[in-house]
């Protein structure tokens, strides 16, 4: 949702902002909370050319890797999502950012602040997150996700992974406190289903299957429920 605020400022100046992903209430909080007093609230509405669309979505991958930046070099956790917040440019980012470290800084867990913008932060990350506050080893994890995001991007860019004609699911599963990658192949051409769940990894040279649990009577046997 793409909202447009009418704001008066703190030095009574009529001012137009534009907030990209927040709902009407979270979008009068973050204007508020920077002085501002809020006249009036609309949607915007209209065609998005798909390349434009792309360019608007949160950079989960960078600010992932910023964020690893700053840990490494020592600054607790508020303290780089304050830093990230001041380096942001694009005022509905910067306004996500500074509500993140607010959550953060009242005591809740970062993993339940990213929670509240699903469609900057997918499930999945989120789940990194939270398992990774279990073991206190975020900056880790961080680590894996950017290498991973890396990785897939660089495939990508090869033309190396595709399916025509097919359809493969791939997930992720927790299993003795470590999130494994699981693949199934759900339709090939010109072939019958296949009820195999196979565990795989991702390196510089590609996809490799790591191990076979094949299924009984139909039903997948992994991940175990």
């Amino acid at each position: 949702m793409r909202l447009q605020l009418k704001t008066v400022n703190d030095q009574g100046r009529l001012e137009v902002l534009d907030f990209q992903g927040f709902d009407r209430a979270t979008a009068v909080e973050q204007a508020e909370s920077r002085g501002y007093t809020v006249l009036a609230v609309h949607e915007r509405r209209g065609l998005a050319l798909p390349w434009r669309a792309a360019q608007q979505r949160f950079p989960v991958a960078l600010f992932s890797q910023e964020l690893l930046v700053l840990l490494n070099a020592g600054l607790p956790l508020v303290e780089a999502l304050a830093t990230l917040g001041e380096r942001e440019r694009r005022d509905d980012f910067r306004g996500m950012i500074e509500r993140i470290t607010a959550v953060v800084r009242q005591g809740n867990a970062f993993s339940a602040a990213l929670a509240q913008f699903p469609r900057a932060f997918s499930s999945l990350y989120v789940a990194i997150v939270q398992a990774s506050e279990k073991t206190s080893d975020l900056a880790p994890a961080l680590s894996r996700y950017v290498a991973y995001h890396n990785q897939i991007d660089a495939i990508r860019k090869r033309h190396t992974y595709g399916a025509m004609d097919n359809i493969i699911l791939m997930r992720f599963a927790e299993r003795e406190n470590r999130l494994r990658r699981l693949l199934s192949v759900l339709k090939v051409r010109d072939s019958e289903f296949d009820h195999t769940v196979r565990e795989y990894a991702i390196s510089d040279g590609g996809v490799r299957l790591q191990v076979d649990r094949p299924a009984e009577g139909g039903t997948p046997a992994w991940p175990p429920s």
